[in-house]
């Protein structure tokens, strides 16, 4: 957690939703500002709907305070053992 850009998000003057999505945002990112949590886990802690924070999402990349990009996710399935 980035408690300069949760410092920063708090300064930030957009509406109350954007706000707590903005929020939540800077308390997954590294120093660099990357974070990569996902929207049912942004749903889950804000309490909106997913479909709530898809909108939000949308009005902060609007505004140029947030930029998203896709991301790809490898299952490492190590846990797996091939049967011989």
């Amino acid at each position: 957690m980035s408690y300069h850009l949760a410092a920063w998000a708090m300064d930030v003057d957009v509406p109350p939703r954007e706000k707590l999505m903005l929020i939540l945002i800077a308390s997954h990112a590294n120093d660099e500002g990357e974070c990569f949590p996902s929207q049912t886990t942004l749903a889950y802690r804000s309490g909106l709907s997913r479909r709530t924070v898809l909108r939000s999402l949308a009005d902060l990349e609007e505004r140029g305070i947030i930029t998203r990009r896709p991301v790809s996710y490898t299952h490492l399935r190590a846990h797996e053992t091939p049967e011989h």
